[in-house]
């Protein structure tokens, strides 16, 4: 009883110092400083409670009790959240891999596409570039032809001549649809001329004649009327001719064809893939 008396009356001088601090006037908005709960014990003893507190806390045994309980509840309140964390993450690497999958699906049909485009466009150029040389069938090339700039405008009457002389090929000018130089005349004097002829026959029995021209003076010599294509594979051959890494070459109705060796059979150079064929062949 003396100990609940005790307790009571210093509860009483606390409240009743709380209300005196609220009600007088005062500038300063600080809490007053919470004074000590005493209380007696039945052996009338008079016991600090907050210093009963701060020993218990300080307590080994008391750490060792309460350490487990709050390690658990934090264990917990982590796993929870790192179980969040890791669905979150899953669902979205899951996510991602998704859109991954789907981009690489596309990427394949994009590559398809393009493949097969690829090969529309180099079916188109094939068609195009024998159309080019079809529409060539008729023509020939006249090179080193001596020629003056006073004759720049009978080129017609020059190819007559040529062919007559050289060729023993008797031609008209009827038998000739156009004719022009190409370029200018060199500082040798000479040209080269292109000539289209009436019909393929006439340039065909003109062409055919061309080893005539082997040892003329002027070093007169007679082409198809390539594609620039065709003229380049020309030269691919003509320089690998002079590395000795063929032995003959030549063209007929504007295809081209080549030999490694004299004794080798004959090869149809259409592209860069048949040249690689011809000079990586036994």
């Amino acid at each position: 009883m003396e100990e609940v008396l005790s307790l009571h009356d210093g509860q009483q001088s606390h409240t009743d110092s709380v209300v005196q601090s609220s009600t007088s006037p005062s500038t300063s908005h600080r809490l007053p400083s919470q004074p000590p709960i005493i209380f007696t014990t039945t052996e009338g003893q008079s016991v600090n409670l907050s210093e009963v507190i701060k020993h218990t806390i300080a307590s080994p045994d008391f750490v060792d009790c309460i350490g487990p309980l709050i390690a658990n509840v934090v264990k917990a309140s982590v796993d929870s959240a790192l179980s969040n964390y890791v669905s979150n993450l899953e669902a979205k690497i899951e996510k991602q891999e998704q859109i991954i999958s789907d981009l690489m699906v596309k990427n394949s049909e994009l590559k398809e596409n393009n493949k097969q485009m690829n090969g529309r466009v180099e079916s188109i150029e094939i068609d195009l570039e024998e159309l080019q040389q079809y529409g060539r069938r008729n023509s020939l090339r006249f090179h080193n032809v001596p020629l003056k700039k006073t004759k720049l405008g009978s080129t017609d009457d020059k190819i007559v001549g040529l062919c007559k002389s050289l060729l023993d090929v008797n031609i008209t000018v009827d038998n000739i649809d156009r004719s022009h130089i190409i370029g200018s005349i060199n500082k040798y004097g000479k040209a080269q001329l292109i000539c289209r002829f009436r019909n393929w026959k006439i340039k065909n029995t003109i062409f055919q004649q061309k080893r005539k021209l082997k040892n003329n003076p002027d070093k007169t010599v007679i082409t198809e009327d390539l594609t620039q294509y065709r003229q380049y594979l020309m030269k691919k051959l003509k320089d690998a001719r002079k590395r000795h890494e063929i032995d003959l070459f030549w063209t007929m109705d504007g295809r081209i064809f080549a030999k490694k060796t004299l004794e080798s059979s004959k090869k149809f150079i259409g592209g860069m893939e048949d040249l690689s064929e011809l000079f990586f062949s036994n």
